[in-house]
């Protein structure tokens, strides 16, 4: 069960990245220098995803959830911030 809490959090962060990304692209406000940092960005976050789902279709499933608590837990405090859960 945390395995895909934190791999549909990924998920999520991984989507709205995808959609300023190719919005970003889209209407040109990316620069040749920007849009190769955005596209790595981009790679890491879909090969952490692929990473940890062949990790825990193998079995290993502490090694899959470290690699996604990565990502998964500054997404979910950037939810809680732009929320207004909490604040600093």
């Amino acid at each position: 069960m945390p395995f895909w809490l934190l791999f549909a959090i990924e998920a999520i962060f991984a989507v709205v990245f995808a959609f300023f990304f190719f919005s970003g692209v889209s209407s040109g406000a990316l620069s040749s220098t920007a849009l190769v940092v955005w596209f790595l960005i981009f790679c890491v976050l879909c090969s952490d995803l692929l990473g940890a789902l062949f990790l825990f279709r193998r079995e290993l499933a502490v090694p899959a959830l470290t690699l996604l608590a990565g990502y998964a837990f500054p997404a979910a405090i950037a939810l809680l911030l732009m929320t207004g859960t909490i604040s600093f």
